[in-house]
This record gives structure tokens, C-alpha cells and sequence, in this order.
């Protein structure tokens, strides 16, 4: 165990073999593939898309006084090639699972970094005894052993992680048990509907016993358990509501006032109460992605204002979870990248930062953008500022070097007496 720490590993995930570098265990409430059917439920699907799609939209940007040329052209290089697949994938796994990993690379004979998702089902993450991160062990085929990869060749996320638990908590994993009761209700809705759904015909009888066609006396509950299967053999087990009169007439042709037949159906308020019961359950789920169901689902109450405010609260959920992501970007992929190609005087001289992801802000820095370069260019870092909301600028600016003035042109004498007799 390292010296300068007295405390071991910090967190309710315990490896195998504790005193060595060792693979880490998740917890898993469930499996992988109960986690990929929950994504095909049309409110999770909904609220997976939403919650990220402002994460993928938005930008990055580079802010670097002291970096070099070279420096910002080979991480903006960086940003360029691999921004995309890192959101796409860190995004999906990070909702879905609460962590993910991703292989570092170099292309075969040139120093480009490319990374790899790698699929959370064979992945496990390693620990020092300390509990910092030692990198992967990626499940092989069944003849050959793990693959390990060092922490230097890995980028790591967990989301909401706590303490040293490498793994964090997806947010399917927040609407597993409101999935669960969705499915529940929906089905008893189901099977309430195959109960009652429709017209039943009832047949009445008095107690006792009646002749039958035949003459015998016949207990009247067995004569009208033959009567209704009558009925139902001939199709005719139900009578619909529009004809009341053939109703009447099958009455009219009993025996006795006592044996009549009616009408059964469900008139009760319950299939209400399981929609509206559903559609509580829809706004959990909404919510488990950080999303006020106000701003997406339909509203019966409130105003466009109060769902415009809901929707700004989502947003700055989301602007933290791009921080985050950004971050550790910035700290497990560029830096080391721009340290082993350019040296360590370049790593630090470069800082990634988040751009906003709402739209609305972006169009309104933009708008002051233009502003300020028509009237005051001299107030702002207009590069910086410019780089934020995406203008485009010059390559290089050539000021035009100032004209002299041309040297006067002589006259004709014949002009020059002329002026002079004139004066």
C-alpha cells in the first residue's frame, strides 16, 4: 500500500484479492439486456434522446495565451477528429449503464490518437490496493485470458461516481423500479380489459325446479346452464345494446317474470384510473434523465413561461454533465497527448472548455459578438470571444501600409503665365 495514504480503498465495490492490483466488480441490479429492453420503452427513448441531444450539438472551444502554434493546431486537430465519437459514446453509456471506457490509440506508423469504445459487458476497471485507477481488463475470447490495459491507455468516466467506486449510477438504473411498476399497470389494464370488456348476457332464474321440453322436472339452475349454452352455440351469447326489442321478445317467450335475461357492462371509472396512473409513472421517467416532465410532455396546466423555466433548469443540469465530460476529456486525453507528441512544456498551455449548449444563448452571444467588432472591438478578447460562439475569423489580417502622397506634377509655362496674368 502506498505510503502516503493510511486508508485503503474507499468504496462498496471490493475486488478480488485486495493487497494487488485487482479487477473491481459492479454491482448490477440487473443485466446489460434488461437495461437495452428499457430503451425501447417510447418515454425512455424519448427522454434518452432530449437529454442528449444538446450535449451532442454544442461545441468545445480552446483557450490558450501562452500555447504555441503548433500546440493549438494539433489539439484542435484533436477536437476535430474525436469530439463526436467520444459524446455519442461516453453519453449513451454513462445514461444507460452510469460508466464507460474507452481504448487509446496511435494509427499504425503516424502519431494520430484515435480511441475505441469498448462494450461495457466485457469491461471490468482495476484498482491499486490505495483505490486509484490502474486502467482495464477486457474479457477475450473463451480460449484466451483478459486483455489488460493501463490506466495511460484508457479513459475512464463514471457518472455521480462516489468516493473511489470507479462505477456510477446510470440514469436507467434511477427508472428501473418506475419501468417496473409501468409495466405492472400496464398490465392490469390488459387483463381488466379482457374481464369486462364489452356487453355479457345474464340469465336470471328463480329457485326451485320447471319442466323441460321433454316433460321432466328439472332443477331450474341446470335448465339455465343448458338455455345460456344454447345461446352460446347458436353465437348468440351476446345482444347488442342497438336492439333492445329482440330483448324483450327472448323475455317475453320464459317461462315466468322470473326468468329474464340483461345486460352486464362495466360502467365503473378504473380504466381511468390506470391511464392516469401511467401517465405518472411516464413523468417519473422523464424526470430520472433530468428532465422536468413540464418541458416535454404534454401539459393540462400552466403556461409556455412556466415549461420555458422548466426547460431552463434541464438545460443547466446538462451544461454540468458537458463540463464533466469536457474535463476529463481535457485531463485523460488531450493533455497526455500534447505531453508525449509535443513535450511537457506543452501540456498545461491549453485548456479545453465547454461551450453553452443553449441555443439560444449561442445566438445571443453571437448577436453581441457583432455588435462590439462594429462599434468597440478594443473592450473584448474578440478571438476568445469569437471562438465561443462559432464565428469565422480571417487567417491573417494584412493591414494595408499607408500611401504617400504623390509628388506635385509640373506645370506647362503657357499655364503658369496664364495663372499669373489672371492674378
Amino acid at each position: 500500500m502506498p505510503e502516503n495514504t493510511k486508508t485503503g480503498l474507499q468504496s462498496t465495490q471490493w475486488p478480488i484479492g485486495y493487497w494487488t492490483t485487482s479487477d473491481v466488480m459492479p454491482k448490477m441490479p440487473v443485466s446489460f439486456a434488461y437495461y437495452r429492453r428499457m430503451r425501447l420503452h417510447p418515454t425512455i427513448s424519448l427522454a434518452r434522446k432530449l437529454s442528449t441531444a444538446p450535449l451532442l450539438r454544442a461545441d468545445w472551444s480552446l483557450e490558450g495565451e501562452d500555447a504555441t502554434d503548433e500546440t493549438m493546431l494539433l489539439a484542435q486537430e484533436v477536437i476535430d477528429s474525436l469530439r463526436g465519437p467520444y459524446m455519442a459514446h461516453a453519453l449513451r453509456s454513462l445514461y444507460d449503464f452510469g460508466w464507460c471506457a474507452f481504448e487509446q490509440y496511435f494509427s499504425e506508423g503516424t502519431a494520430e490518437l484515435n480511441i475505441k469504445p469498448l462494450l461495457n459487458d466485457f469491461v471490468r476497471a482495476r484498482v491499486t490496493p490505495s483505490g486509484d485507477f490502474a486502467g482495464v481488463s477486457v474479457r477475450g475470447f473463451v480460449n484466451y485470458g483478459p486483455v489488460i490495459l493501463p490506466a495511460d491507455q484508457v479513459i475512464w468516466l463514471g457518472l455521480d461516481s462516489e468516493a473511489q467506486n470507479p462505477y456510477g449510477t446510470s440514469n436507467l438504473e434511477i427508472a428501473r423500479s418506475t419501468y417496473a411498476a409501468w409495466r405492472e399497470v400496464d398490465g392490469g389494464a390488459a387483463r381488466y380489459d379482457a374481464k369486462v370488456a364489452g356487453t355479457f348476457l345474464v340469465l336470471h332464474y328463480p329457485e326451485g325446479t320447471s319442466l323441460d321440453a321433454n316433460g321432466t322436472e328439472t332443477d331450474n339452475g341446470t335448465l339455465a346452464q343448458s338455455l345460456l349454452e344454447t345461446f352460446e352455440s347458436s353465437g348468440m351469447v351476446a345482444i347488442a345494446d342497438r336492439k333492445p326489442g329482440l330483448l324483450d321478445e327472448v323475455n317475453g317467450e320464459l317461462p315466468s317474470p322470473e326468468w329474464h335475461f340483461e345486460f352486464l357492462s362495466d360502467s365503473s371509472p378504473r380504466q381511468a384510473a390506470f391511464i392516469e396512473r401511467s401517465r405518472y409513472l411516464d413523468a417519473l421517467m422523464v424526470r430520472a434523465f433530468g428532465l422536468p416532465e413540464r418541458a416535454i410532455l404534454e401539459g393540462e396546466f400552466g403556461t409556455k413561461a412556466e415549461a420555458m423555466a422548466h426547460q431552463n433548469l434541464a438545460l443547466q443540469a446538462m451544461e454540468a454533465t458537458h463540463e464533466f465530460l469536457t474535463q476529463e476529456f481535457d485531463r485523460q486525453a488531450l493533455q497526455p497527448y500534447l505531453r508525449l507528441v509535443l513535450g511537457s512544456e506543452a501540456a498545461g498551455t491549453v485548456r479545453l472548455n465547454p461551450g453553452p449548449i443553449n441555443r439560444e444563448t449561442t445566438l445571443w452571444k453571437r448577436s453581441l459578438v457583432e455588435q462590439i467588432v462594429a462599434k468597440r472591438a478594443e473592450v473584448v478578447d474578440l478571438d476568445a470571444l469569437m471562438d465561443e460562439v462559432g464565428l469565422a475569423k480571417a487567417e491573417e489580417i494584412v493591414e494595408a501600409a499607408p500611401t504617400e502622397e504623390a509628388p506635385p506634377v509640373a506645370k506647362p509655362a503657357e499655364e503658369e503665365e496664364q495663372e499669373t496674368a489672371n492674378v
